[in-house]
């Protein structure tokens, strides 16, 4: 999928008045998701993906440094409208040759689902499941000059992203210190000549960002700030805000595309949010109850 070009896109607000900041930033730990089925999910995250299965519903990276826990509930639904709530996951892999093969992995799973279809006869008019695909897709690449990304999204409709960061010596900056980023057709062909073997998402790795839809972006980028201290890096992207800890380009991206559509209660998706450590400066209690995207933080 090639990207639209447009003008580079400079990072600002806190980030310009600090180039180097000492605040650690503290880690996504482990991410909670509801879903009607784990066995669609495992198909992307467990086989094509690599993550170790520790039990049903519960998958964590090679060395520990993440997880994903799937609460199953038959009754959840998902939603074919985008709504408030998770845009995508992002999962940073440490180098450009680990994104590349991971991405080997994905694309070789996607092979081998649809020779399993065209190999397999249709029943009654309708397919089995053996021959019925991956249970997930690809959505497009990009060039963001400060990473290479590709964009999934599973069987329930939630984004994830898969990247690697450049190193930040290479990341432009104007006069006053801010990050240029864009989105530019990505070199695929010469990413995937880097990779070395199909691992999948190697050690590590981590979610490096989480990407949310809002209903508003002003009320988002207060909540953010107060609660949990992140600083915005970036608000000229169009209906999309970008904040971070520690002069990251950004842990947090939000946006107001969904255009504040509301999923019903107990529908699929991404409810629950486990940092490594408090945010710094922030309050003394252990977590939120919902955030403006209806997810739970706690620490």
């Amino acid at each position: 999928m090639q990207a639209r070009k447009r003008d580079f896109m400079y990072m600002s607000d806190d980030l310009s008045r600090s180039k180097a900041s000492s605040v650690v930033a503290p880690l996504f730990r482990r991410l909670e998701y509801r879903t009607p089925a784990y066995e669609p999910l495992a198909a992307l995250y467990r086989d094509a993906l690599g993550l170790t299965e520790v039990e049903p519903g519960l998958l964590r990276s090679a060395d520990a440094g993440f997880e994903l826990a799937f609460d199953v509930r038959p009754e959840s639904t998902r939603e074919t409208e985008t709504t408030v709530g998770l845009y995508h996951v992002a999962f940073l892999l440490p180098s450009r040759a680990a994104l590349a093969a991971t991405l080997r992995r994905v694309f070789a799973a996607v092979r081998s689902a649809t020779e399993r279809r065209a190999e397999t006869p249709e029943a009654g008019g309708a397919s089995s499941s053996a021959a019925s695909g991956p249970a997930f897709f690809i959505e497009g690449a990009a060039d963001h000059l400060v990473s290479e990304a590709v964009y999934l999204r599973d069987a329930d409709g939630n984004g994830v992203e898969l990247y690697a960061d450049r190193d930040p010596s290479e990341w432009r900056r104007d006069a006053e210190g801010n990050i240029a980023m864009d989105t530019v057709e990505l070199d695929m062909a010469g990413l995937l000549a880097t990779a070395s073997s199909t691992e999948g998402i190697c050690a590590g790795s981590s979610i490096g960002h989480l990407h949310f839809h809002v209903p508003d972006l002003d009320t988002a980028e207060a909540f953010y700030r107060n609660n949990l201290g992140l600083k915005v890096t970036q608000r000229s992207y169009p209906g999309a805000r970008f904040l971070a800890w520690g002069g990251y380009h950004h842990h947090l991206g939000v946006n107001t595309w969904a255009k504040d559509r509301q999923a019903p209660e107990g529908a699929a998706g991404l409810v629950r949010v486990l940092l490594s450590e408090p945010p710094p400066g922030t309050p003394s209690h252990n977590g939120l109850a919902s955030d403006p995207a209806g997810i739970g933080w706690s620490w």
